[in-house]
């Protein structure tokens, strides 16, 4: 019976180690990702408005990718301040937004629209403001940060991000002195963070493989005897 011994403890010592192997480069191998999502809709003020994300925790694993993704629904605007009592008309009236997100690292992200040429006449009134809307722009951007600045998007709390809608560049044709003409524009969406990385072992693995030898070198006393 004996010479049966040594490869029955082989083959077992294989398929344990085997098993191990696996279950270890499954914790291991294959990318885990971790996204999180914050929204925002504001109007034409060029104060920066403040937007919170996660950060991402070293604890989780090893990063592997940041990527940001910036949605946006501009519209922009075209205003004409009336500085007389009358109805006044204008031509060619246009104005571009822009929309910009700051982040970590010196991160920047930036969207544009423009009203297009528009015609018209401003309301009667002194010092009353007409608003002319142009069409709304859907844009998406996603962009891959750098890794050298992964290590500002890692702790235990939020990242701060700046948005801000402005400055405008606007422009009209009117009699001189009827008329003053200024942009703004109205923006809303979202922005996600998305983290790419290598999990960390599950200590799991690891007392599996342990279990494993112990019971193997149990196994192999016992077929000594």
């Amino acid at each position: 019976m004996r010479t049966f011994k040594t490869p029955i403890l082989k083959s077992l010592l294989f398929a344990a180690l085997v098993t191990a192997t696996l279950t270890a480069g499954t914790g291991v191998a294959h990318a885990a990702f971790i996204t999180d999502t914050t929204t925002f809709s504001f109007n034409g003020n060029t104060t920066p408005y403040n937007l919170s994300l996660n950060s991402f925790n070293p604890a989780l694993g090893t990063l592997t990718g940041i990527s940001l993704t910036l949605v946006t629904n501009l519209t922009p605007q075209v205003q004409l301040l009336n500085l007389t009592t009358s109805g006044q008309p204008f031509t060619n009236a246009q104005s571009t937004a822009t929309f910009t997100l700051n982040g970590p690292g010196s991160t920047a992200v930036t969207a544009t629209a423009s009203t297009g040429s528009i015609d018209g006449t401003a309301s009667a009134g002194m010092y009353t403001i007409s608003t002319f809307s142009g069409s709304t722009v859907n844009q998406t951007q996603i962009i891959d940060l750098s890794p050298a600045i992964w290590a500002q998007y890692q702790g235990a709390g939020p990242l701060s991000f700046q948005a801000a809608l402005g400055p405008y560049t606007s422009s009209a044709s009117f009699t001189p002195g009827t008329l003053a003409v200024g942009g703004n524009g109205l923006v809303n969406g979202d922005v996600t963070i998305a983290y790419a990385y290598a999990p960390v072992p599950l200590p799991a693995t690891f007392l599996l493989f342990g279990s494993g030898l112990a019971g193997l070198a149990a196994v192999r006393k016992r077929l000594k005897k």
